[in-house]
């Protein structure tokens, strides 16, 4: 009988632990797949980044980033989000939660907070805002990608 009770809490347990409810694993900092154990979607992605307006910043500075659904359909259930740079897709920066925001750090390789993921997500929210430091050795020129 115990047996036959493990295994029903196991066949109801783990599809909750698949969608990662409480953020993305670390094994998800090698290539941003979130682990969901689906298939990617193949259509653009319903959501975009706010960046500040200006068009450079200097090593050692932070701004403030906001991930934002496109329309008020597309609420976020769950993120991962990392800056690389454009020309050897490095993970630079570090990124810090916002009071309120339900993100949480990732330490993904060597790095130290250099990743953001959700933290349990009750509702659905319509964007998430977080602050970004770009690294004090950052080289002038450099260009980031937020993935």
């Amino acid at each position: 009988m115990a047996f036959r009770c493990i295994i029903f809490f196991m066949a109801i347990a783990l599809p909750a632990t698949w969608a990662n409810s409480a953020g993305a694993p670390d094994v998800a900092c090698d290539d941003l797949v979130p682990q969901h154990h689906v298939d990617p979607q193949s259509t653009p992605a319903p959501y975009s980044y706010v960046l500040p307006q200006k068009k450079t910043v200097s090593p050692g500075e932070s701004f403030q980033v906001t991930v934002r659904g496109n329309s008020k359909a597309d609420t976020i259930k769950g993120f991962l989000v990392q800056a690389r740079t454009a020309d050897n897709g490095q993970s630079v920066g570090t990124f810090a939660p916002l009071p309120g925001q339900l993100a949480q750090t990732l330490n993904c390789g060597k790095g130290s907070a250099n990743a953001l993921t959700h933290q349990k997500i009750e509702n659905n929210v319509e964007q998430v805002t977080f602050k970004y430091t770009v690294p004090r050795d950052a080289q002038k020129g450099q260009k980031l990608h937020f993935l």
